[in-house]
């Protein structure tokens, strides 16, 4: 059976200057607020620095709150301020008024509230939240894929950072290199601009590769194959990983001069390594990939006893991962991959399933409108139902509308579900 309470507790290897960079960092916010991003190419280890850098402040003493954004979780308004204080939820709420206290509550889903907050009480309780936090101890704030961080907390969490003055506050965020986020600019432009930094996490090197692959790997290369395998990762430490577990599968290593076994892209190179897999492990892995928030549980209803020990070979083979009770794709192209992999008919099974077993509301229209392919009443009717909870409960935004802050609005794919549509057409938010 898969242990809940796995956490990577590999080394950090090659990163020794960033890691003095964030032991600094974690040791300024006892003096003022304080921010720091990590920034990089996909697979280079931003999200490694980001863990080590909670290790630190945990070790420290300090009070640490995260969130970590996800491509579906962009559709869902304030699911990255629940993840956020969750673990803290308690110390909070008797600290704020009651306006504030009432508005959280709702946000949270803790209570049922048929009276729309504004954004700017959810967000001034996240400010008066965060500072009664620090009051007591500092308090670090880490955001991992700030990028898919959902519209609506994004926007709390900036109007509390810009508000910050003399809080024992830090703030750290990890970004994809390219990728757009209005948090990352408004960091920019806080009143302590000038304590902000910036890692460019880079490649590592040679020696950090061989390192790495000795360490996280039994695979052993010759001098000349491990320099072949460093320079077609270009020293990315994911890409090198998945290249030396692609040779390790080969009986005979490749001939000097000869091409090394790697497909044309990435994505068939992670394809061919979920491809090898049990088949119970794969179909645990999919719906992995389509829940928000999977689970052990979650997982286990969905597919029955055996989901609970399936994700096994996928932990062994590091695809997935246990992070603070969460389940999580160790790169976000293996969630992708597993997905686009899957048969659009073995997907609308999955999301069927999935409709009786998520609580989550907004989740369940999503998977109610996936499943639906020719136009349905009931599910338009339902769909629409969903919809008008969600407009109702994301006017606190302040946006204007649902589709404003990024919230699915069932009532373009209630219509879709009533219209004739073109054979194979499908109805309800696309999941990116």
């Amino acid at each position: 059976m898969v242990a809940a309470d796995w956490t990577e507790t590999a080394e950090v290897v090659g990163r020794d200057e960033e890691l003095d960079t964030l032991a600094r960092f974690v040791d300024d916010v006892e003096q003022r607020p304080t921010a720091l991003i990590l920034e990089g190419d996909a697979g280079v280890g931003k999200t490694t620095l980001w863990r080590s850098a909670i290790r630190i402040a945990r070790e420290s003493g300090q009070r640490v709150l995260t969130a970590g954004g996800a491509p579906i979780e962009t559709q869902m308004a304030f699911a990255g301020l629940g993840d956020l204080l969750e673990a803290a939820v308690d110390d909070v709420l008797p600290a704020l008024p009651r306006p504030q206290r009432d508005a959280l509550r709702a946000t949270l889903l803790l209570e049922e509230s048929s009276v729309p907050q504004g954004a700017r009480v959810v967000s001034a309780a996240l400010l008066t939240g965060l500072r009664a936090l620090a009051a007591d101890t500092p308090v670090l704030v880490a955001v991992d894929d700030v990028h898919w961080l959902d519209r609506a907390s994004a926007g709390a969490l900036s109007f509390a950072i810009r508000r910050l003055q003399d809080e024992r506050i830090a703030v750290l965020v990890a970004a994809r290199t390219g990728e757009r986020s209005e948090l990352l600019l408004d960091l920019m432009r806080v009143p302590f601009a000038y304590r902000v930094g910036r890692i460019t996490v880079g490649p590592l090197s040679f020696g950090a590769i061989r390192h790495l692959l000795l360490s996280r790997t039994d695979v052993r290369l010759t001098r000349p194959l491990l320099r072949r395998v460093y320079e077609t990762s270009g020293g990315n430490p994911f890409f090198a990983l998945e290249l030396a577990r692609a040779l390790a599968r080969r009986e005979v290593p490749p001939e000097p001069g000869e091409p090394l076994p790697v497909p044309p892209d990435l994505s068939r190179l992670l394809a061919d390594s979920i491809r090898r897999l049990p088949s119970g492990t794969r179909e645990a892995l999919l719906v992995t990939a389509l829940l928000a928030r999977p689970s052990l549980e979650t997982i286990a209803q969905a597919i029955g006893p055996s989901g609970e020990n399936a994700l096994g070979p996928a932990l062994d083979a590091n695809i997935v991962e246990f992070l603070d009770g969460a389940i999580r794709f160790t790169h976000p192209l293996l969630r992708s991959t597993i997905h686009a992999e899957a048969p659009a008919a073995t997907r609308m099974h999955w999301h069927r399933r999935l409709v009786g077993v998520v609580s989550d509301v907004e989740e369940r229209a999503q998977h109610l409108a996936l499943a639906s392919h020719i136009p349905d009443d009931n599910v338009a009717e339902q769909l629409a139902a969903a919809g008008a909870r969600a407009r109702a409960r994301r006017a606190r935004c302040g946006c204007g509308t649902a589709r404003a802050c990024g919230s699915p609005d069932a009532r373009g794919p209630a219509r879709r579900a009533r219209a004739p549509q073109p054979r194979g057409g499908r109805c309800g938010p696309r999941i990116r």
